[in-house]
């Protein structure tokens, strides 16, 4: 059981990086921009059907296991957190590196336009690369844990083709991310692996606590990471992914549309096929 275990992790490894550096072969803006929309697709479908109805049934699953009575929805409510902090955290190091470049800016300039309205974009681009990794990486490592804690090779093999086809299109949509920014070939193969050793991280934490880490501790953890992550998805996909890429004429908008839709129904059907989320009703 351990070793196929450990085989699954060994896949998704490779699996990730081969889907991960296929962006680098689009080279046409036209072809880039369809692409982009689909990994939108993609973002979509994770945060609002995957990432999301997680968070709020792992919240009440929280409520309810410390018998707590709250009519605030926790799981939103926690999301929309994740959201403000990532958002508080992106602003602060927009004004440090604003601040920092005014002060080094030259008394006697010339006529020239000053062009740092428009590298300002650049810069939220390039945070927003590493948001996504973090945010994806953490997400992986509790999918990882689901693998670690089944008990059968039937439920351990299932898991994996979940995990594994839905962490093929987000490695895809995160070397977008890493194209669109124009990183050289460290930075994406360092960014690639942070987010594909993520997952078997998982596999071997869940393998070796199964037995030792209270499962009401498991939880509490389990709500956190998922709020946060699911409001860092919401900030990327829709301030860093759509909203940027539906704002371009590359290509025409109905195409892109298109391609929106398919990456959020191949998630949609990972989810219903794979995914078997159940609405929580407490005892």
């Amino acid at each position: 059981m351990i070793l196929i275990k450990l085989a699954c992790a060994s896949v998704l490894v490779g699996g990730v990086f081969a889907f991960g550096l296929l962006p680098v072969f689009f080279k046409n803006k036209a072809v880039f921009s369809m692409v982009t929309s689909f990994s939108g697709g993609v973002l979509l479908g994770t945060v609002m059907i995957h990432l999301l109805p997680e968070a709020i049934a792992h919240g009440n699953q929280l409520l309810c296991n410390y018998d707590i009575k709250l009519t605030l929805p926790i799981g939103g409510f926690a999301t929309v957190l994740g959201f403000i902090l990532i958002l508080l955290i992106e602003k602060m190091v927009e004004e440090y590196h604003l601040s920092h470049k005014e002060e080094t800016t030259p008394l006697l300039k010339d006529n020239t336009p000053s062009t740092s309205t428009q590298q300002q974009p650049g810069k939220r681009r390039k945070f927003g690369s590493y948001l996504m990794i973090v945010a994806l990486s953490l997400h992986s490592v509790f999918e990882g844990l689901a693998i670690g804690f089944a008990e059968t090779t039937s439920d351990t093999l299932t898991l994996f083709v979940a995990v594994f086809v839905h962490k093929l299109c987000l490695a895809f949509t995160v070397g977008i991310k890493l194209q669109s920014e124009e990183r050289n070939l460290v930075e994406r193969i360092s960014g690639l692996a942070a987010f594909a050793i993520s997952s078997p991280i998982g596999v071997v934490i869940g393998i070796i606590v199964t037995s030792t880490l209270k499962s009401s501790h498991l939880l509490i953890a389990t709500f956190a990471s998922e709020a946060i992550a699911t409001g860092t998805f919401l900030y990327i996909t829709f301030m860093e992914i759509i909203a940027p890429e539906f704002n371009t004429r590359y290509i025409n908008q109905l195409l892109k549309m298109l391609a929106l839709i398919i990456g959020f129904t191949i998630i949609t059907l990972n989810v219903v096929f794979f995914h078997h989320y159940h609405h929580l009703k407490c005892d």
